[in-house]
């Protein structure tokens, strides 16, 4: 009796314990907005759900804030492109940077960097599980990576490839790898392992090593971040992520940057560079490419009519209503009221003579989303063709924050929000047969961005006649070698030259008497990246 006496307020402290202790832990969360985080393990990891390229439905459950575990547990992609990427990181993952993670830092002070992580994969769906490392000759990673280097791990796969061609083989960390390589406006570069795991424990720094000794990854480029997850191109729900654990062990002095658990700030204007050449005639196609009843996703291309390049730009611009911008790609911005001004990033600095460039954003707005029209760019108005917003699609889930993986197509992907993968070619989507044929049509193709092997293109199609199309497809052939590596808003086939692209089903519909509708997609060639003229909208050649 004597024992239980002491025994007795041992155990009444111990229940109180258990009670309290649920109390001061979060349980529990499900991610379902586009580009939705949570910050775990007190910061030290952020999840995201990351869809990048799709609209698709996607959910990810977070069981518990103290693990960085995930699982997939909605996908409702079925495309023949990436996606999403639904992932793990550490580091600065476009300036939004988790704490105390060591990053960025310059490769040549990386001593070790070593990763372990496990996974529960599925039978069905395609998808790949990969780890994926980020890295720039800036420390500041808020504008993207662009000109750096993308290095990817893939542990399984099914249904998938990586971009570009093998390159090699390289045995680290006691397995053999392939190696793949693409330029894609930054180094593409992934290690396919030869064999399967669902577990690993290795360090970052041999792959680092390797692909320094291929010229792929400068040394004094930074290292911002480890990203841990799977690419989705079609199912996927199940996929589960169990633990990650990444540790950047260096040398040296490394840049101060002030971690943040938030999202990156939306105004970062650079300073402007002093055109060499003011624009004389410039033009601005403003497009939206999607819209909802509270917000929009936007493409702009500004044509310098000049003879002279510019470099450096600035354009400027007031909305007609309340829409504000909550996020953008290629081009940094800021915003008073109505009134907005965006400026180049360091590498779409340059508009040619008689050449473009481009950028992306999305907005919020209530009310009625009207076309801006007083353009301006370095100060000297533009005039430029605004065409009529493409029809709202149903079941689209606005954007909320900046895409990382990849960029966005108007910076040369991007995660855009980057491609990593190349998607099949050889299933053909059946075709939704039209409710009206279109009558007349016309086709506008816009290289957006060409780097010499590959090119960003926005395609915009145009129903002229009186009545709605509900159902599309757009074919062409290549004048070249060209060959789309993934795209977005659609999905495709290509054999040889010969290209068909078939609506995603929420764009499914024209609207009568100038509606429109896009897409976008990134592709290799070599030699000259001619425009096709010979499209066709449901078989029915366009203008």
């Amino acid at each position: 009796m004597k024992r239980s006496y002491y025994l007795l307020p041992i155990l009444m402290i111990a229940v109180m314990v258990a009670i309290l202790l649920p109390m001061q832990t979060t349980h529990a969360a499900d991610l379902c907005d586009l580009w939705e985080t949570i910050s775990v393990m007190g910061g030290e990891y952020t999840i995201q759900n990351n869809v990048w390229g799709a609209t698709t439905a996607q959910c990810i459950n977070v069981p518990d804030t103290n693990s960085n575990s995930f699982s997939v547990s909605l996908s409702n992609h079925n495309q023949g492109s990436v996606a999403s990427y639904p992932s793990v990181y550490k580091g600065c993952h476009w300036g939004d940077c988790t704490v105390n993670s060591g990053m960025p830092i310059p490769v040549n002070q990386v001593g070790t960097a070593p990763f372990s992580w496990s996974v529960n994969t599925i039978s069905s769906g395609t998808w790949n599980v990969a780890a994926e490392a980020w890295f720039s000759a800036n420390a500041d990673s808020s504008d993207g990576y662009d000109g750096g280097a993308e290095l990817m791990i893939w542990l399984d796969y099914q249904g998938m490839q990586p971009a570009g061609s093998q390159v090699g083989t390289a045995n680290i960390g006691g397995a053999s790898w392939e190696v793949w390589y693409s330029n894609i406006g930054w180094n593409y570069i992934a290690y396919r392992r030869i064999g399967a795991t669902s577990s690993v424990n290795l360090d970052l720094k041999a792959f680092i090593d390797d692909s320094v000794s291929r010229g792929y990854i400068n040394s004094s480029w930074y290292l911002h971040d480890l990203e841990a997850g799977f690419e989705l191109m079609s199912g996927g729900t199940g996929l589960t992520s169990n633990d990650f654990s990444f540790t950047v062990n260096g040398s040296g002095p490394q840049p101060s940057l002030t971690p943040t658990t938030s999202m990156p700030p939306t105004v970062v204007p650079p300073t402007p560079l002093p055109p060499t050449q003011q624009p004389g005639g410039c033009t601005v196609d403003y497009t939206i490419q999607n819209q909802w009843n509270s917000g929009a996703t936007v493409s702009v291309t500004i044509g310098n009519g000049s003879s002279s390049a510019i470099n450096g730009w600035t354009l400027a611009w007031t909305f007609p209503g309340n829409q504000q911008i909550n996020q953008m790609w290629g081009g940094s911005y800021t915003q008073s009221g109505a009134n907005v001004s965006v400026s180049n990033v360091s590498w779409n600095s340059t508009i040619p003579a008689n050449g473009t460039a481009g950028f992306g954003f999305g907005l919020t707005y209530s009310g009625t989303n009207t076309i801006p029209t007083n353009f301006a760019l370095n100060g000297v108005p533009c005039n430029g063709s605004t065409p009529p917003p493409t029809q709202v699609p149903p079941t689209s889930i606005p954007p909320t924050s900046i895409p990382p993986t990849s960029i966005p197509p108007t910076s040369v992907p991007p995660t855009s929000v980057p491609p990593t993968s190349i998607p099949p070619t050889t299933v053909p989507p059946t075709t939704v047969p039209p409710t009206q044929q279109p009558g007349t049509c016309s086709v506008d193709y816009v290289i957006q961005n060409d780097w010499g092997s590959g090119a960003t293109v926005t395609v915009t199609v145009r129903n002229g006649s009186s009545s709605a199309i509900n159902g599309w497809t757009l074919t062409w052939t290549f004048p070249g070698n060209q060959q789309i590596t993934n795209l977005w808003n659609g999905s495709y086939t290509q054999s040889g030259a010969s290209v068909s692209v078939r609506d995603a089903g929420w764009n499914a519909t024209i609207g009568a008497n100038g509606g429109t509708v896009s897409f976008g997609f990134n592709l290799n060639y070599n030699g000259t990246n001619g425009t096709p003229t010979n499209f066709a909208l449901n078989g029915t050649a366009c203008q």
